[in-house]
This record gives structure tokens, sequence and C-alpha cells, in this order.
């Protein structure tokens, strides 16, 4: 019978000593791939809300990010060369069933930033405190928020600068719930809806057809963000009737802007590929956080091709492929009319976005 050391060997060229002993507030655990550019703001961000630990999955990182991490006193970082596409549930999975049972555990990507309620006076083990006093809650759903700036052609970003000054703009409207459908809630019962729209979705996939703009008011105004309705039984068959009806009209294969990217680990927690959704049933606490999510900072061109090129992302890499298809419509300026800029949680809270509200 293989060991959990021997598992972790196999998965890992380098395996880090790992010791929790006096670690009691939250910890990340990450995916990485050459994110030098973000890493040393990412980790401020963290550290300045009070993350305690860093796991970090290098995976064959070749711009300086491995060597950075080995230097970082409160980073572990497990170096792989395995495919993304294959280990990386498994990575999630081994290491924190390994390491972290019964710790608060943030699953973010690098170019990820977590805002919650309270942020920043607010320290992070205070909202977890406040969500498991208050509430009895074990995870937090987390919207994702795709950011930008302002300028078109906006000075490229350096290693160091605060990605919130940077790209400090999201779109404010356009975005809607949908909830799971019954077979699949069964198997992945948390949580039981998702969100989608925003940014990523108005510059790479909306068209000006006026049946496309009417599918998306309808959706939009129908599972609004701040609704706490979720229809059941017969609403739900009729919510999805109507949905079969209008989504040839909407925009193909949206991406799901929403994560339970943080949450109270324990062994039967199990995510579904990527951490959207979970096999384990999990209290949501009713406040939401955000992910900032930072893809914009002067090397997306770079970023498109390289993960063209490894071939490691689900569905061909459709999404890089749309990217690549949109970059000079990118780089002309990616703000509208309902463009917000990001100058605290009261943004995201009046734009629905986040909850502070039991």
């Amino acid at each position: 019978m293989t060991t959990m050391t021997e598992q972790l060997q196999d998965m890992f060229e380098t395996l880090p000593d790992v010791d929790m002993t006096g670690v009691s507030g939250p910890v990340a655990l990450c995916l990485c791939y050459n994110e030098a550019l973000r890493l040393p703001d990412f980790l401020a961000h963290h550290r300045a809300i009070g993350v305690e630990r860093f796991l970090i999955i290098d995976n064959g990182s070749d711009d300086g990010s491995f060597q950075y991490l080995q230097e970082q006193p409160d980073v572990h970082v497990f170096r792989s060369l395995k495919s993304y596409r294959d280990y990386k549930a498994v990575w999630r999975k081994t290491l924190a069933d390994t390491y972290l049972a019964g710790f608060w555990v943030l699953f973010v990507d690098i170019d990820e930033l977590l805002v919650y309620p309270g942020w920043p006076e607010k320290r992070l083990a205070d909202f977890v405190q406040s969500v498991e006093d208050d509430e009895g809650a074990d995870a937090v759903f987390c919207t994702m928020v795709d950011t930008y700036s302002s300028e078109p052609n906006p000075p490229r970003y350096e290693a160091g600068q605060s990605m919130i000054a940077h790209s400090a703009c999201f779109d404010g409207s356009g975005y809607w719930r949908m909830p799971i459908p019954l077979k699949d809630l069964r198997r992945w019962p948390t949580p039981p809806f998702h969100i989608f729209g925003g940014a990523r979705m108005r510059l790479l996939r909306t068209n000006t057809s006026l049946s496309q703009r009417l599918a998306l008011g309808i959706m939009e105004r129908l599972m609004p963000l701040r609704s706490n309705w979720l229809p059941t039984g017969l609403s739900l068959r009729l919510l999805y009737a109507l949905f079969r009806q209008i989504k040839r009209y909407l925009p193909q294969n949206p991406e799901v802007m929403s994560k339970v990217a943080f949450l109270k680990w324990d062994r039967s927690c199990q995510f579904r590929e990527g951490v959207h959704s979970l096999r384990t049933p999990k209290k949501l606490s009713a406040r939401w956080a955000s992910l900032l999510h930072f893809k914009h900072l002067g090397d997306l061109e770079e970023k498109v091709e390289a993960n063209i090129a490894r071939a490691q992302h689900s569905n061909g890499g459709f999404f890089y492929q749309e990217y690549r298809t949109n970059l000079d419509r990118l780089s002309q300026g990616m703000g509208y009319s309902k463009t917000r800029h990001f100058r605290s949680t009261a943004d995201l809270i009046d734009a629905g976005l986040m909850r502070d509200r039991i």
C-alpha cells in the first residue's frame, strides 16, 4: 500500500519540510507557473490581511518564480513538472489533506487578491471568527471580479507595485446568478449557484445584436446578484425551460465567475477539478468575499502565447485563444459606461459583488 509520503514523492521533485506547529490563522494553497511579476504584491497583500503560511505548487516556472519562492520564510514551495491539466486537482487535495486539515484555507491563484467585508481594517482571522461565531458557517462564497486599467495602453505593471493601484476598474453590472441543475447539485452541493458575466464576457463574447442584449438583460433581471431567491421544484424547472429558449442568444461557453475559494478544510472535501464547486456539503456564509483578478497588467500577450503553447488548460485552451483573437481590441481600452473604480469594498457591495450582512 502506497504511503502518503510516497505519494508526495511521486508528485513532486522538490518536497519541503512542512511544520504547521504554532500556525493557527488562515493559510493559502496556490498553484504557480511563471508569476514572478505578480508574486511580490500577491504575498504582500495576503500577508497584510493575516495569511500565516503559503503552500505553493510551482509547475516548472522558468522566470525566477521558484527561486523567489524558496527565499520566502513563510512559503513552502513544492516543485512539480507533471501535467497541470492532469494533476491540479490531485495536488490541491493531497497537500490539503496532508497538511491543512482543520485550517481555514484560501485556494487562490497568484493573479487574484482576496478582499472581504471589513477589508482592509479587519484582519482575515477576525472575519473567519465572525463567520463561524455569528453564522456557524465553514465556507465563504467568492465572486471573481476581472480588473483593468481605465487607460488605453496603460503603463506596464512593475513587480512589487500595487496591482490594485495599477488596475482599479471593474464592470459594475452585467452579472447574473444561475442555480445548479438538480442532477449536478446532488453530486456537487456547494454552492447552489454560480455567477456569470463581467468584463471577460463583455469584451470577448458579446456582440451588438438586439437578441443577445435582450437575452443578457433577461438573465440579469431574472437572477440578479442582490437577490437571495433560489428557485426550487416547479420554479426551477420553469427557469431552466426559459433558459433553454434564450441560451442560443447568450454568449457561448461563459466562464464561471465565482469560487468556493475560502473554507475550513477537512479530508472529506473534494473540489470539482477547479475550485468552483465542492462535492462536500458546506454551510456557506451569507457574507460574500471577492477575488480581484489581475489578468491585464501589460503581460497579457506573453501569458496568452505561453499558455496556448503549454496546452494545459481545459477545452484546448479555448479562453486563451479568445484572448489572442481580441488582443488588439483589448489594447484600445476596456472601459465602458458602467465601469466602476474600486476604492473600497463598498464599491463591490454596491454592485452586488460582495455581501456584508447575515
